[in-house]
């Protein structure tokens, strides 16, 4: 099943493998694309969908210094180089943009103010509530960084709600205590994702699509809820989503997994036994016969490979039988280095003669 082709649409990719998100900090503290970031996507040829790291928007809305940033108009040059870099051999590559709200530091932001619903903190940094009229503001921001991106052949846009970045907070009552028309009731936490999602669908081409990464619940006590998750999916679906990139909301203990599969892959099972979808599901899937298996048992109808690609860049094509050799697994040791030769992995692999 890996090596199928899947339609999402107009859309059709060669294969179910997806390079997942993850922020690799290896653009400049601008925002702008560098070689070494280009090289980063280039050694991980081969998926059938790349979703190119969380993007900004805004200045105060970067989770790193050296997060890649579509808040200029000078960030398209780059951009429209990075799409052509991951495209040329077939792959399909949307971008994943992104406001950090509180979950961020004032090293990120340059000093400016941390932004949240409410005034609550995910960190430790205070940060204040947003008044109606910089709600506005905000959504214009995810508007005009989608209307760049979309312009530069990139195959879609995914909107980034999830990990506890600024949409979950809204989405979330634990970060969301508003009494006015964007808090309260899961429809109205629901808003600010709504008119996100109503004004970018209208710039999405035939042959493009709108992706939604969702923190289907909480990992918290007293945060978002698995029932309010799957209908904010259902939700987004009716908004114009064509695609459900499943993941946690706020961060904290992950749960225990009831089988072989990580609890994180358990939360895309949930949405597609709940009729939710077309889903991407991710979550520790290290081996081909993982995913394979994960997709076999209807766990996700894409499977995303991050930690697995950072381990072995040439994890897609080894899996799909374009290149030889074995897959260089991820060991899980959770501190990820992306720069190469810093993995444990290649750096192992390297000891015994890989490449």
């Amino acid at each position: 099943m890996l090596t199928q082709k899947f339609k999402l649409g107009e859309l059709t990719l060669n294969n179910r493998i997806v390079l997942p998100p993850m922020v690799s900090r290896l653009a400049t503290d601008g925002g702008f694309v560098t070689g070494e970031l280009l090289a980063h996507y280039h050694k991980r040829r081969g998926p059938g969908l790349v979703v190119v790291e969380a993007t900004a928007i805004s200045p105060e809305g970067k989770l790193a210094p050296l997060q890649l940033g579509a808040f200029l108009p000078q960030h398209q040059e780059g951009l429209r180089e990075l799409a052509q870099t991951i495209q040329q051999n077939g792959t399909r590559a949307i971008v994943q943009i992104h406001h950090a709200g509180s979950h961020t530091d004032l090293e990120a932001t340059g000093g400016r103010d941390l932004l949240s619903p409410s005034g609550i903190a995910v960190r430790q940094t205070p940060s204040r509530s947003l008044k109606e009229d910089e709600i506005y503001r905000l959504i214009h921001q995810y508007y005009i960084a989608a209307k760049r991106v979309l312009a530069l052949g990139f195959a879609g846009i995914e909107i980034h709600a999830a990990h506890g970045y600024l949409i979950g907070q809204f989405l979330s009552p634990l970060t969301n205590k508003r009494s006015d028309s964007w808090g309260g009731s899961l429809e109205a936490r629901a808003k600010f994702l709504k008119e996100i999602l109503l004004r970018v669908r209208k710039l999405v081409g035939p042959d493009q699509i709108l992706a939604l990464r969702l923190g289907l619940e909480d990992w918290r006590e007293g945060g978002l809820k698995i029932e309010e998750g799957l209908r904010v999916g259902q939700l987004a679906l009716e908004w114009g989503v064509d695609l459900l990139d499943i993941s946690f909301g706020l961060p904290g203990p992950w749960p225990q997994a009831p089988d072989e599969f990580s609890s994180l892959l358990h939360l895309s099972k949930k949405a597609k036994d709940a009729g939710l979808g077309p889903t991407i599901g991710v979550g520790e899937i290290r081996t081909a016969e993982q995913a394979q298996l994960a997709l076999m048992r209807g766990m996700a109808d894409l499977v995303a490979v991050g930690r697995g690609m950072l381990a072995d860049p040439a994890w897609a094509r080894k899996a799909l039988g374009q290149e030889s050799g074995a897959i260089n697994s991820c060991r899980l040791c959770t501190n990820c280095k992306v720069r190469e030769g810093q993995c444990p992995a290649q750096m192992s692999c390297k000891k015994i003669g890989g490449d």
